[in-house]
């Protein structure tokens, strides 16, 4: 077991070479940790909830030569994630080199994305494992891959490749449907008027609150037959996850940090950097469809994925502009305790709720 605790061995080594302020110690513990937390993950078998599924649903998908789209639309999943399956089927691979290539592909876009953006991208995709490593990239395959396909995507429109964005965003969708959602907030981080944007995503705020509040969960009915709508159902009435304080109080803790920068900390010029102000502006349009998706908390999870990843960026981004600042200080040394505590409780959770059991190593299976 001692192996889950790899992410939160990553982040304490990632908050002293922060402190350090050597960059080739940081580029160094980056290429160990993308290969550690890659070869964990990758190497898995059988060990997570999810695993005996994605099994059944590789083992019911056909070579890439005998699928069409009727197949496809008899299959349980995404024409994207098929397609993939049917590719590794054609060459005769079995399940777990395909989920070590999505492991590589999600965790990879991932960590390029953070060295594109920040300065410290060691310490901050280590604060992104703690919180969703178990979750996403360990158990769920498709929004793990998908997640990171819309990372990419959102990079691509900060750098204004227009067609690249809509292509990569289409490939997102075609891993999990989930993802079209993040076309809206696209549409919102491009809106150059700000006093529009923070109006558009108060106004997304309130909507979301009244919606959670007349719980829909427990009164929407859709019609079945329909791939989208089916799961969409089943999210609906999921009951093994629930909402809690924290995870609130989380979505709450990006905003407020931004906050204290900006008032107390002399900041302003940092926002407006081109790179931390569209971060602010994905961060809070991610945070606020994250809370409208609330009401249906397998969603919520889903969303926070990429809010929880750019709002670590843009936290870090900001601390390291002024490092010597008591206020930066502060702030990285309380992110670093409260996304350990969250990883250490994580952890915990999944281990009594069965979503994680022993490691074991499909290695062992094929020696």
């Amino acid at each position: 077991m001692l192996i889950y605790l790899l992410p939160l061995v990553a982040l304490l080594l990632a908050y002293v070479v922060y402190l350090s302020k050597n960059n080739k110690w940081m580029v160094n513990l980056l290429l160990v940790i993308v290969l550690m937390v890659i070869a964990v993950a990758g190497f898995r078998w059988n060990c997570d909830a999810d695993f005996s599924g994605y099994i059944e649903m590789y083992n019911e998908v056909p070579p890439i030569g005998n699928l069409n789209s009727e197949i496809i639309k008899q299959l349980w999943g995404e024409p994207g994630y098929i397609v993939v399956s049917s590719i590794f089927k054609a060459i005769n691979l079995d399940f777990y080199y395909l989920s070590l290539f999505c492991v590589f592909c999600s965790i990879l876009i991932k960590v390029i994305i953070s060295i594109r953006l920040s300065k410290q991208a060691a310490l901050s995709i280590c604060l992104y494992f703690c919180i969703h490593y178990l979750t996403i990239e360990f158990i769920q395959i498709r929004w793990a891959v998908a997640s990171s396909l819309l990372i990419l995507g959102f990079y691509t429109l900060y750098r204004n490749l227009l067609w690249t964005t809509l292509l990569v965003f289409l490939m997102a969708v075609s891993m999990h449907y989930f993802s079209s959602v993040f076309i809206l907030v696209a549409l919102f981080v491009k809106i150059e008027n700000d006093k529009i944007f923070y109006f558009m995503m108060m106004v997304a705020i309130t909507v979301s609150t009244q919606i959670t509040q007349n719980s829909l969960n427990s009164s929407l009915a859709l019609p079945g037959g329909v791939y989208v709508l089916e799961r969409t159902a089943r999210y609906l009435g999921e009951e093994l996850s629930k909402l809690g304080l924290f995870s609130y109080a989380k979505l709450f803790l990006y905003p407020l940090i931004y906050l204290l920068f900006y008032v107390f900390g002399g900041y302003k010029n940092v926002f407006n950097r081109p790179k931390n102000r569209f971060l602010l502006k994905l961060s809070l349009a991610c945070i606020s469809l994250t809370f409208i998706c609330s009401f249906m908390p397998l969603l919520h999870f889903r969303a926070v994925v990429l809010a929880d990843f750019f709002s670590a960026i843009l936290v870090i981004n900001l601390a390291e502009s002024r490092p010597r600042s008591t206020l930066s200080s502060i702030v990285v040394v309380f992110m670093v305790i409260i996304f350990s505590i969250w990883y250490i409780i994580d952890l915990n959770n999944n281990l009594k709720n069965g979503s994680i059991k022993e490691y074991q190593t499909w290695v062992s299976q094929i020696i």
